[in-house]
């Protein structure tokens, strides 16, 4: 009883938060102080059970086990254990993974059907795509306009990426560090992403093969030498307009004007080139097969009559 009295004195003292902790540490002594009834069994049975341990020791940095924290946070680690997480509704998920399903269905239908048409057979466009690598990238908004960019898309346009590098390098033009920049990373993304540009890294533990040197001639007729078949080259590069920006033109006389800021994009297509040789053979081959113009050709005499016409 003078235990209990004591806690009722001390609790009025204390603010809210720290009453309730030091009433259950007093509760918890009180319980423990109160002794139980003893029969000569039990004692025999305890001591024989009784295992020596060591006292729990709380760990640093860590909430006591009388802060009311530490007791929400216990009562809801309790909660969620006995939650049983209920099993996932395939139908319900449906709306998601599948909206359309007929939809689904038609397109299946129509991949089968053109399947079987073709016996199997893949048309030029796809076989490109399964034989030749290729990346497109896209720079983000310049501002610039796209008639300033448009001469640095020109410049690097067929050429090998190194070469076109080396060019933005000592460009005098403004945006050419951010061209630069650019073309880098568009080289990098194409080597780790689609496997391009690794044809003179051999095998592991084996030494890499020197690649044979081809001669082609571009559409424009200037002949090219290629060292290595799988090194990257600007296929294309083109220019867009992006949506303008706004500033304010601050004028004298408390006067100010809107100013439409130009932005604009480079985007580029990379390429290996074994691209450029299959192009470079499909114009020769297609040259080597064009027939011969003559000016009057050998045919036979059509629309002749014995009689005048007129």
């Amino acid at each position: 009883m003078k235990l209990l009295t004591k806690s009722r004195q001390l609790a009025h003292r204390l603010p809210l938060c720290q009453c309730r902790a030091f009433s259950l540490s007093l509760s918890r002594q009180y319980a423990s102080a109160k002794p139980a009834p003893k029969s000569p069994t039990s004692s025999k049975v305890k001591e024989s059970t009784k295992t020596p341990s060591m006292p729990e020791m709380p760990t640093l940095g860590d909430l006591t086990a009388t802060n009311i924290f530490e007791i929400d946070r216990k009562e809801r680690a309790e909660i969620e254990k006995q939650e049983v997480k209920p099993d996932i509704n395939r139908t319900a998920m449906m709306a998601a993974t599948d909206p359309e399903p007929w939809k689904r269905r038609r397109w299946e239908r129509k991949m089968v059907i053109r399947d079987i048409t073709r016996r199997g057979r893949m048309s030029k466009g796809e076989m490109l795509k399964r034989t030749e690598r290729e990346h497109s990238a896209k720079t983000p908004m310049l501002k610039t306009s796209t008639k300033k960019l448009m001469f640095l898309a020109r410049q690097i346009a067929g050429k090998p990426i190194e070469e076109a590098i080396l060019q933005m390098r000592f460009s005098k033009k403004g945006k050419a560090v951010h061209v630069k920049a650019f073309l880098e990373y568009a080289r990098d993304q194409a080597i780790v992403y689609r496997g391009m540009g690794l044809g003179k890294v051999g095998a592991e533990g084996e030494p890499a093969k020197e690649p044979a040197k081809i001669v082609i001639k571009d559409k424009d007729g200037t002949r090219r030498k290629i060292d290595d078949a799988s090194s990257i080259y600007i296929s294309q590069a083109w220019v867009g307009r992006e949506p303008y920006g706004t500033d304010i033109d601050y004028r004298g006389r408390g006067r100010a004007f809107r100013l439409r800021l130009p932005y604009a994009r480079l985007y580029v297509v990379l390429k290996e080139e074994t691209t450029r040789i299959r192009l470079a053979a499909e114009r020769q081959r297609k040259r080597d097969n064009r027939t011969l113009w003559t000016q009057l050709p050998d045919r036979p005499v059509t629309g002749q009559s014995q009689y005048v016409l007129w």
